[in-house]
């Protein structure tokens, strides 16, 4: 499929975010944000570095770069998220705008960062390819994406429960292949052909802390978007059923505090020459 066959996934992305920006830091925003140090760790920012992020969200990656002596700069396609970027990190430089036609010169920047946010472009190519414009030579891409749902604990318990249980409402809109770049070969590939050099992937395990199993389920209910969608296109009485089978299977995560569920990310890191 085209970019063009993705115009109501670009929509259900800006309505997502506006709804998801108010409770994202108390919801799945305490997941991402775990990846941010191996991230800027791949960026190899250097105090005084211009770096950029994209699909900056609440900002905290910006403002994990401004601590070790960066400069951040972000972007985001919702304006709440931005008004949120800019009161976490107010030293940062934040733009509402679009990751497919970034706003800045060419060569601007001397690292680019994006955590979790290549999945919700319509058309990740050409943001990939914004990426490497507005990066300097010799300059760091870094970027962040959920693992396949096989090699992932939690995601996969909760697609088995949408596959068993799940009885949806509406269609939801074509999209782009949310796992793509979590395949190291389709990331080379892709990464090679916009003009990057020295493409390297990682996996890396996180821990989605909450008080309980339902806590897990109303973050990824209430805190994503594309995986949010796939929740809220369900009729109720299946709703109900998808969350009962998904928090019955993190019985073996629970911890005295809680539940610790385990999910993993890959991380991706490439050079402009």
């Amino acid at each position: 499929m085209s970019p063009d066959d993705f115009t109501a996934f670009a929509a259900l992305e800006r309505e997502g975010w506006a709804r998801v920006a108010p409770d994202y830091e108390d919801t799945f925003g305490r997941c991402t944000s775990l990846a941010i140090p191996a991230l800027l760790d791949l960026a190899r920012l250097a105090p005084g570095a211009r770096m950029l992020d994209v699909a900056c969200g609440p900002g905290y990656a910006a403002a994990a770069a401004v601590a070790r002596g960066a400069r951040a700069s972000g972007l985001d396609l919702s304006s709440g998220m931005i008004e949120r970027a800019r009161a976490a990190c107010p030293a940062g430089e934040f733009k509402v705008g679009d990751a497919q036609a970034l706003p800045w010169n060419d060569s601007e920047f001397d690292a680019v960062v994006s955590n979790f946010g290549i999945q919700h472009l319509p058309d990740p190519d050409r943001g990939l390819a914004e990426m490497f414009r507005v990066l300097r030579s010799g300059g760091r891409l870094a970027f962040s994406v959920w693992e396949r749902a096989e090699l992932s604990p939690g995601q996969r318990l909760l697609d088995q429960a949408i596959e068993r249980h799940g009885e949806q409402a509406g269609e939801m809109p074509a999209a782009p292949a949310a796992q793509r770049f979590a395949a190291p070969d389709e990331a080379r590939r892709t990464l090679a052909a916009i003009g990057f050099v020295g493409v390297d992937s990682t996996p890396i395990d996180v821990r989605l802390l909450a008080p309980d199993p339902g806590a897990v389920f109303d973050m990824f209910h209430r805190g994503t978007v594309r995986l949010g969608a796939r929740l809220r296109f369900q009729t109720p009485a299946a709703l109900e059923r998808i969350r009962s089978a998904f928090t019955e299977s993190l019985a073996p995560w629970r911890t005295a505090g809680g539940v610790a569920v385990p999910l993993r990310a890959v991380l991706t890191s490439a050079v402009k020459p």
